[in-house]
Parts: C-alpha cells; sequence; structure tokens
C-alpha cells in the first residue's frame, strides 16, 4: 500500500542532470540562474535576487553546463534521494502500524457507544494519538525538503497530499475509539484506501524527459 521505494528512488536516480538554468514564468519573463532549488512554495536561486513563486514559473531549462554544475546537481540530486529513501521507510511503518490497527479495531462490535472496553481505550488512544504525531512530523518533513530539481514539485505536492490522507484515517480511527460509532472507522477505512490510490498520481507525477531532452512542465 506504498509507493514502491525501489521504482521512485530508480527514477529518481535516472532524473536528468541539469545546471546552469534559464527560468520561464507563466507571463513570460524569464530570468537566468546559475543554480536554484525550490523548497516550500518559493524557487529559491543563487543571484542574490528574490526568491519567486514556483507555481508561478512555468518551466526551468538548462544551458551552459559545466563540469562543475554537473556534479554540484549530482551530489544534491544524490542527497535528496537519501532523504526521500528515509522518508519512505519512515512512511511504510506508519501504514503497516494504521493497517494493523484497524484490523484491531474491527473486531470491537461497531454501533455501541463503548464499543471499545474502558480498560483498552486509553491505551489505544494513546497509540493512536503517537502514531498521529509521527504522521505529522513526516508530513511537515516532505513539505520542507530542498528540491533540487523543478520537475520534483508536482511529486512532492502529490505525496504531501496523499499523506493527508493516512492522517485523516489515523483521526477517524481515534474518533471511533472514543465514541465507538461506526461512522468514523468505515471513514478510517475509506480514508486508508485513499492514500492507496494515490499510487498512480505518484507515478505520472514522477519526472520524465521528453524525446528533446527537456523535462515535462
Amino acid at each position: 500500500m506504498i509507493f514502491s521505494l525501489g521504482l521512485l528512488l530508480a527514477v529518481l536516480s535516472a532524473s536528468p542532470l541539469r545546471a546552469g538554468y534559464l527560468v520561464t514564468l507563466i507571463d513570460g519573463t524569464t530570468v537566468e540562474v546559475p543554480a536554484y532549488w525550490v523548497q516550500g512554495g518559493r524557487l529559491y536561486h543563487s543571484e542574490g535576487l528574490a526568491d519567486l513563486d514556483a507555481y508561478r514559473v512555468r518551466s526551468v531549462k538548462a544551458e551552459n553546463l559545466t563540469e562543475q554544475d554537473v556534479k554540484a546537481h549530482e551530489a544534491a540530486m544524490e542527497a535528496f534521494r537519501s532523504q526521500v529513501s528515509l522518508l519512505l521507510e519512515r512512511e511504510g511503518e506508519l501504514v503497516s502500524v494504521q493497517v494493523g490497527m484497524l484490523k484491531k479495531l474491527s473486531e470491537f462490535p461497531a454501533g455501541r457507544k463503548n464499543a471499545v472496553p474502558r480498560k483498552e481505550k486509553k491505551a489505544l488512544q494513546a497509540a493512536i494519538g503517537a502514531e498521529t504525531d509521527r504522521a505529522k512530523a513526516l508530513l511537515e518533513d516532505w513539505k520542507a525538503l530542498k528540491l533540487p530539481d523543478f520537475s520534483l514539485i508536482r511529486l512532492r505536492d502529490v505525496k504531501v497530499v496523499q499523506l493527508l490522507s493516512l492522517e485523516a484515517s489515523l483521526d477517524q480511527a481515534g474518533r471511533f475509539v472514543s465514541g465507538g460509532d461506526p461512522s468514523p472507522l468505515a471513514y478510517a477505512r475509506a480514508n486508508l484506501d485513499q492514500y492507496a490510490s494515490f499510487d498512480a498520481a505518484l507515478r505520472d507525477a514522477l519526472p520524465r524527459e521528453e524525446p528533446s531532452g527537456n523535462p515535462l512542465d
């Protein structure tokens, strides 16, 4: 139920190396920069000028590559792949725990006010609370990632939305434990299914090259 770590890292490893860039905004304005990165919703560059709204950037194309530029980009991409690998490992653990949690909760008689016995409720609430905190921290770490390539922004944004579904599943599981109403448990399952459905969107968001060698916008 988690997007393949091997596939993601393999495609990222094959991402085109680019350095020395022409940034084109949606209004047609262009900015030439020797290097850049994206963090949050901003595109930062090394020209000493104001950062740009990354969502107003139409494209970023490589120009005047040098060996030093290529090596710098390789290092940045390698650091990014390492970070993503660790984040996906944390995510896999969260999903595994939530799958097990929903299985356990399904054993309680949903629909009764006290479906979860008092002696078990506090421990389950604490466990779900701890997993929720881990999910929120994971989400913030994805949002804060320093992207070395503009083509990665869509992948990051899809992953953020996917993790919101996981967080919603945890929240609904907690509501079921507190009240016993069957609706939150059904929503928890639906949100986890929705989380899994993002795999196709993530594959579509992976960086690709057109025949010309330019990344797709």
